[in-house]
């Protein structure tokens, strides 16, 4: 009987091994891809004169700040590891590519300690074939906590217990609830879902069945699955109600899962260490 090996993604060079190794690490390696609870200190831009001359004078850190998050192409930078083989480190890169027309001192600790993270997690990699699945999602949103007041809206498909499309971003609107959050970010995921359900169709025909959605809010649930008139929910643009169609065409279920659960968690926010950890595994990360 043949043996089939299980597919492995790992982003590996020797220009990102030697960041990770050089001396701007600076301490051991960190168990989680942002700092917990970070992400409101680093609306602070650099204003003091100290700031200001290092990162605009000095070329070796501004240039290497601005290499590392906004030039996709290459292939030691931040940004094309979270696109490619890393959907951990998404909320963190998306925050941090915020400030690259004004970077300070704290949005360089920032990105140290992603790189700390990567060094720690270097023997990790993207694995499929631990389950057996057909293409399943999850969605979540963290309500209006940053001081400009959009959520952010994250969101993950699996197929066979690996990530195959992640998205961590901030809502274009501000919403008045953590339901209305949650129901756009549900809404986003569901334009992303029908895109992968007519790319697989050539290659494995037709899905049988709608593909399952996972989402924490009932409240959201209820608005998706009903069309009834609220005074609380009239306000949301007609577009975001999309997805009721695309539940009434059979193209997704919305199903509950608890927030314990909820993998698109680390899309969000940032998380304690324990709970990477938990949600590393289930995006399919695992040591390879």
């Amino acid at each position: 009987m043949p043996v089939y090996k299980r597919p492995v993604f790992r982003q590996s060079s020797p220009k990102l091994d030697l960041i990770l190794n050089i001396n701007v690490l600076e301490s051991s390696p960190s168990a989680s891809p942002f700092p917990h609870l970070l992400h409101k200190p680093l609306r602070v831009v650099s204003s003091n004169t100290r700031d200001f001359y290092l990162f605009r004078y000095l070329p070796p850190v501004h240039l290497l700040v601005q290499v590392v998050l906004s030039r996709p192409v290459e292939a030691l930078t931040l940004m094309y590891t979270t696109v490619a083989t890393r959907p951990d480190i998404t909320f963190a890169i998306s925050t941090l590519s915020q400030f690259l027309n004004n970077p300070g001192c704290i949005h360089w600790e920032a990105v140290k300690h992603v790189f700390r993270y990567l060094a720690g997690t270097k023997t990790h990699a993207l694995t499929y074939g631990n389950e057996r699945h057909n293409l399943t999602s999850f969605t979540n949103a963290n309500g209006s906590s940053q001081e400009h007041r959009h959520a952010i809206s994250g969101y993950a498909f699996f197929i066979d217990g690996g990530a195959v499309s992640w998205a961590s971003k901030k809502q274009e609107l501000i919403t008045l609830s953590t339901a209305e959050a949650e129901y756009v970010a549900a809404t986003h995921a569901a334009k992303e879902c029908i895109w992968l359900r007519r790319l697989m169709e050539p290659l494995f025909g037709p899905a049988p069945t709608p593909t399952t959605l996972y989402c924490d809010n009932q409240a959201a649930l209820h608005l998706a699955a009903e069309d009834n008139y609220h005074a609380r929910t009239k306000h949301i643009d007609i577009r975001y109600h999309f997805i009721r169609r695309t539940i009434a065409d059979k193209q997704i279920t919305m199903v509950y899962c608890p927030t314990e659960e909820m993998t698109a968690d680390i899309l969000t926010k940032a998380l304690p260490k324990y709970k990477t950890a938990i949600h590393l595994q289930n995006l399919g990360i695992v040591q390879a």
